[in-house]
Parts: structure tokens; sequence; C-alpha cells
């Protein structure tokens, strides 16, 4: 399964990101954490980074957490 961590905007934006993978696979857990700054140019969709998971569809969960230019939190969308 490949988790694509995506921003979406009417416009013009810069900021940074934190992406947390966890998953949980016989007894183990381990999690994944990616993060960097972005600029978008245009309206629409910027996906920020991809990552490949091969866990049971109800071992893992993952957190995004988009900051804005100045490090203040702008939201924090966690699945499932």
């Amino acid at each position: 399964m490949t988790l694509v961590p995506t921003i979406e905007s009417n416009g013009r934006g810069e900021g940074s990101y934190q992406f947390e993978i966890f998953s949980n696979s016989n007894g183990n857990t381990s999690s994944n954490v990616q993060g960097g700054d972005f600029q978008k140019d245009d309206p629409g969709r910027l996906a920020l980074s991809r990552s490949t998971i091969s866990a049971s569809p109800n071992g893992w969960s993952a957190r995004l957490t988009v900051y804005g230019p100045n490090g203040e939190k702008l939201c924090v969308v966690s699945v499932p």
C-alpha cells in the first residue's frame, strides 16, 4: 500500500510538514517519520512525499502535521 500525504489550497503557500507512519505486524511496532519544507506555487494539490508500507489493513496509522512559514501549526490529520 502506498501512502501519499497531500495538501490542497486555492493558491500559493509555503511551510513545513511532518508525516508519521506507525505500523504493527506480528506484535512488532515500527515508525517512520518524514518531513521538510514545501513551497506551493499554484492552486490545487501538492504531494509532499510517498511511502510504501506492507502492513495489514488494520495494522497501521498515519499522521500529517502541517506548519505555516512562521512555524505555526495549521492542521493535523490522522488516519484511521
